[in-house]
């Protein structure tokens, strides 16, 4: 899904900034004013209603339609946080994906991981998808392993199929779980391993 410096030979393995693609847009590492509400200043429960009821641009080509999007967005745990957040990636409702990241990497990416994804349409194969927490020393930070597939739809890596492991991280704000990418209080950055994968591989069944 993110945009490559790298060219991914089939079979090999590369470790990139899978979340924000930022290569794409020649901006990695400048910030961009995010209109978003900072955490706790309104509540984030209306992605409920907002993704059952638009279904995002895209919910028709969507391969992820058999499943909704319909977290409280406020009392979710990290798993659900974690899963609803590719969902609404898969459905195209980028906006409401881009809500459940934590402010400081909103206001770090900018707008422009939304204009990203809107290039790329990425489709994820959430009924395979793999989550599973492990320990961390603090009780509002939890880190989990993830296995999952996707693919662009559209863009200059469209219908490569990519088979994703590794680890991310969420913290909790004000009672709520967001998704934290990179490092903050001394804590190294997660990072997510993909390799390239044949098309006729059955993971891909679900995002080509």
């Amino acid at each position: 899904m993110a945009a490559y410096l790298l060219l991914i030979k089939e079979g090999s393995s590369v470790s990139q900034n899978f979340v924000s693609g930022a290569e794409e847009a020649g901006t990695k590492n400048h910030s961009e004013p995010d209109s978003s509400d900072p955490e706790g200043a309104t509540s984030d429960s209306r992605l409920d209603k907002r993704s059952s009821s638009e279904g995002g641009r895209d919910s028709g080509k969507s391969k992820g339609e058999g499943t909704k999007a319909h977290v409280d967005a406020d009392s979710a745990s990290p798993e659900e946080i974690m899963r609803t957040h590719w969902e609404l990636i898969t459905k195209g409702d980028y906006e409401g994906a881009f809500r459940l990241f934590h402010s400081s990497y909103r206001n770090r990416i900018g707008r422009r991981w939304v204009r990203i994804k809107e290039k790329q349409r990425p489709q994820i194969g959430l009924e395979t998808m793999k989550f599973t927490q492990v320990g961390e020393p603090r009780e509002d930070v939890v880190t989990m392993r993830a296995d999952f597939v996707t693919a662009d739809t559209a863009g200059k890596d469209a219908n490569r199929c990519m088979h994703w492991t590794g680890s991310l991280r969420l913290q909790l704000v004000n009672g709520r779980w967001r998704y934290r990418p990179g490092p903050f209080d001394g804590m190294s950055e997660p990072t997510l391993d993909g390799t390239k994968i044949a098309a006729s591989d059955s993971r891909c069944k679900s995002v080509l």
